[in-house]
């Protein structure tokens, strides 16, 4: 029952900041470039909740993402679902208190996104400029989506944490 609630908790909380993404963000955009909610999203469930949970939540994501902005299905799914994936490899080292990690995480997530979606969207179609990608659009939408995390992350580790407390008292835990 737990995690039939947890799972539930993690595709509304998904769905909610994907369509916060898609439809008020690009509203308060800094140079045309927008925050990547999803990747804060798929990486705190990754390392906050585990392997699979952090598979789960990219899979979700990025099926949402590849019907509603993709070329084709599969490339924005197998983005996050591996970004889940590196990130619940972390699980075992992961510290609420500590905002380093979720910080680093996002930034090499991003990264990461970033560069998949250059070579597979621009580079295999021909366009070679890749200096001005990364300092045009990945490094500025990195920067934007770590001082994002700052503000989302905490909401995300609240919820976590209530989830969490609601489960140990229900069970006897404490």
């Amino acid at each position: 029952m737990k995690q039939l609630k947890k799972i539930i908790v993690i595709m509304l909380l998904s769905l909610f900041l994907f369509v916060l993404q898609s439809a008020v963000f690009p509203h308060i955009s800094f140079g045309q470039v927008v925050p990547n909610l999803i990747v804060i999203a798929v990486a705190s469930f990754g390392f906050m909740d585990g392997i699979w949970y952090g598979m789960l939540a990219g899979a979700f994501c990025g099926f949402l993402q590849d019907v509603f902005f993709g070329d084709f299905i599969g490339l924005y799914t197998m983005i996050y679902l591996f970004i889940g994936y590196m990130n619940g490899k972390l699980n075992n080292v992961f510290y609420p208190e500590d905002i380093k990690l979720p910080l680093l995480s996002v930034v090499g997530s991003d990264l990461f996104y970033g560069s998949v979606c250059y070579v597979f969207l621009f580079l295999l179609r021909g366009k070679l400029s890749a200096g001005f990608y990364y300092t045009r659009v990945i490094l500025p939408e990195m920067v934007y989506t770590v001082i994002i995390t700052m503000a989302v992350y905490p909401l995300i580790l609240f919820l976590h944490r209530v989830m969490d407390d609601g489960f140990r008292r229900n069970n006897g835990f404490e």
